[in-house]
């Protein structure tokens, strides 16, 4: 029987992420070269997608290793910080006098691997045009962040 493409990955798999997203000694997030991986990629679905799971694989190997929950849930918060304006950045910058929120756990800089996130999204107040315009550049980054797998 064939077990679902998570179960199949093997630690060489997951060692590899966790290489990309951790310090030599492998007990912090490497916040300089997760930057410099968002400055330098072109901010592509799978460029994103991989950078979360990234991510995702070295806060799971830092807690199997012990390292504290509340160092945990603020480094996912900033890395799904990161990951989000990197979002906002590709698909809704161009939007003007327009305000990006962070609301709730996200907001407090405090957010647990499964938890939703919590986004408020000024605009103000538009002629119909572009109002549409606007609508469509927010729905793209909506659609973003879901497809990245990033529950909003």
């Amino acid at each position: 029987m064939n077990e679902p493409p998570s179960a199949q990955e093997g630690s060489a798999n997951t060692d590899d992420l966790t290489a990309e997203a951790l310090v030599a000694s492998g007990s912090a997030m490497d916040w300089p070269a997760i930057e410099s991986r968002l400055d330098s990629i072109n901010t592509g679905l799978e460029d994103l997608r991989h950078l979360l799971s990234a991510g995702r694989a070295t806060l799971k190997k830092r807690f199997m290793s012990g390292s504290p929950t509340g160092e945990l849930v603020t480094d996912f918060a900033q890395l799904v910080d990161l990951v989000i304006l990197a979002a906002w950045n590709r698909s809704a910058a161009a939007l003007e006098e327009v305000a990006l929120v962070a609301v709730g756990g996200f907001g407090r800089g405090e957010l647990h691997p499964y938890s939703d996130i919590d986004l408020l999204i000024l605009l103000p107040k538009l002629a119909r045009e572009k109002r549409k315009a606007a609508g469509d550049q927010v729905a793209i980054f909506l659609t973003t962040l879901w497809d990245i797998g990033l529950e909003v």
